[in-house]
């Protein structure tokens, strides 16, 4: 192999070199932010998707069940258990949109917020753990580059 290809994949990035592939890395401090939420909600007695499903109603509103499965990047199936649970437990409720019944909203019930309230104090200590040493310059210009990274790739 002549050196100028070595040094060419030496220098490529993306697939090929896990160490220099963009994917791997948001890959990996995915599965690390989850399992430093998980351990952080245990004892709260809640999971991610819960948590995810809190977040999304408490700074958005209510929404469809479609919407909160796109939003929250839980599979629509999965997504309707955890509703049904959280619903049965006082957290949610599904409520018919005005205007057009057919069409049902989840809205936040108050036990919903006040655990959120109880939750965020954790989910705020592994964000500040996880970006310690970033100004929030730097974490707005990272999430302006992955935002356009998702809008760059097809969407289902």
């Amino acid at each position: 192999m002549s050196r100028r290809i070595a040094k060419s994949r030496a220098d490529a990035l993306g697939p090929g070199r896990l160490d220099a592939y963009l994917f791997y890395w948001i890959g990996q401090i995915d599965n690390l932010y989850k399992r430093a939420i998980l351990e952080a909600l245990r004892p709260l007695r809640i999971n991610l998707a819960w948590w995810r499903t809190l977040a999304v109603l408490t700074e958005r509103g209510p929404v469809t069940t479609g919407d909160l499965a796109r939003i929250t990047v839980i599979e629509r199936t999965a997504l309707t258990r955890v509703v049904d649970q959280m619903e049965k437990r006082g957290f949610v409720r599904r409520v018919p949109r005005r205007g057009d019944r057919r069409v049902v909203e989840i809205h936040l019930a108050p036990a919903g917020r006040a655990l959120y309230e109880r939750i965020l104090p954790e989910a705020r200590a592994v964000y500040a753990r996880a970006t310690a040493g970033l100004s929030p310059g730097r974490v707005k210009a990272l999430i302006a580059e992955l935002e356009g990274i998702r809008d760059r790739l097809p969407h289902a």
